[in-house]
């Protein structure tokens, strides 16, 4: 299997990614405005970033 890359952009300070059964795969804490955090398998995942302010966002990102 080969590592597929989530890009995470913006003032999110820590971005974790679950697979769709609610497993953590990928965590970090970021800074700068562009942070890559690698995937190893294909499939469905939720992207939970947290930004300065506090709040929180998710986003499902498919990977092929």
């Amino acid at each position: 299997t080969s590592s597929s890359k989530v890009i995470v952009e913006g003032d999110a300070v820590s971005a974790e990614i679950f697979s769709i059964l609610g497993h953590s795969v990928a965590s970090a804490n970021l800074n700068g405005t562009s942070n890559e955090l690698n995937v190893r398998e294909k499939g469905i995942y939720i992207v939970k970033t947290t930004a300065a302010n506090g709040l929180v966002y998710n986003q499902k990102v498919i990977i092929r």
